[in-house]
C-alpha cells in the first residue's frame, strides 16, 4: 500500500509538473510578438520622419512655385507693357493714327504698302491678338475686311477708310454692316 501510495504522489506529482515546452512556448512566442511589435514601431517611426522630411520639401517647393508665378505674373506684365509701347511708337501704326489729320478735301490720300498693311496686322495680332480672334470668331471674314476692323478699331474715319480702300462711303458701309 506504501509503495502504491508513493505511485499514486510520483504520478500526482507529475501530472501538476508543466512540461517545460508549456513554459518556453509562451515565452518564446512572447518574444516574438514583441520583437514584430518593436520592429513595427521602429518602422512607424522611420515612415513618420520620412513624411515629415517630404512635407518640408513639399512646403518648399510650393513657396518657390508661388515666387515664380509672382514672377511669371510681373514678367507677362511687362512684356504686355512693352508689347504696347512698341505698338504705340510703330511707325505705321502713327502713321495711320495720322490719317484722321488729313483733310476730306485735301489732295493727300492715305495710303498703305502691301508691307505696311502686313506690319500693322502683324504688330496689332502680336500685340491684342485682333487679327487672331476676328479669324476664329467671324470665318467669313476676307483679308479686306480684317483691314477695316483694324483701321475701325484705330479710330480711322469712315471716308479716311473707303478713301484708303478705294471703296465709296456706300460700300464701305455696307462691309462695316
Amino acid at each position: 500500500q506504501q509503495k502504491a501510495y508513493n505511485n499514486y504522489l510520483l504520478a500526482a506529482r507529475q501530472e501538476n509538473r508543466l512540461h517545460p515546452a508549456f513554459i518556453i512556448l509562451p515565452a518564446l512566442l512572447i518574444v516574438v510578438l514583441l520583437s514584430f511589435l518593436i520592429r513595427y514601431q521602429l518602422t512607424i517611426h522611420k515612415e513618420k520622419k520620412e513624411l515629415h522630411g517630404q512635407e518640408k520639401k513639399l512646403a518648399s517647393a510650393r513657396q518657390v512655385i508661388e515666387k515664380q508665378r509672382t514672377e511669371l505674373t510681373h514678367l507677362k506684365k511687362e512684356i504686355n507693357s512693352i508689347k504696347k509701347s512698341l505698338y504705340t511708337t510703330s511707325p505705321v501704326v502713327m502713321k495711320i493714327k495720322k490719317f484722321n489729320d488729313i483733310p476730306v478735301t485735301s489732295k493727300e490720300k492715305p495710303a498703305l504698302t502691301g508691307q505696311e498693311w502686313n506690319s500693322f496686322l502683324d504688330i496689332l495680332d502680336e500685340t491684342y491678338g485682333f487679327v487672331t480672334a476676328l479669324r476664329l470668331n467671324y470665318h467669313k471674314l476676307t483679308d479686306v475686311d480684317i483691314r477695316i476692323c483694324a483701321l475701325l478699331r484705330e479710330g480711322v474715319s469712315t471716308l479716311n477708310i473707303s478713301t484708303l480702300m478705294n471703296m465709296t462711303p456706300e460700300t464701305l458701309s455696307k462691309r462695316i454692316q
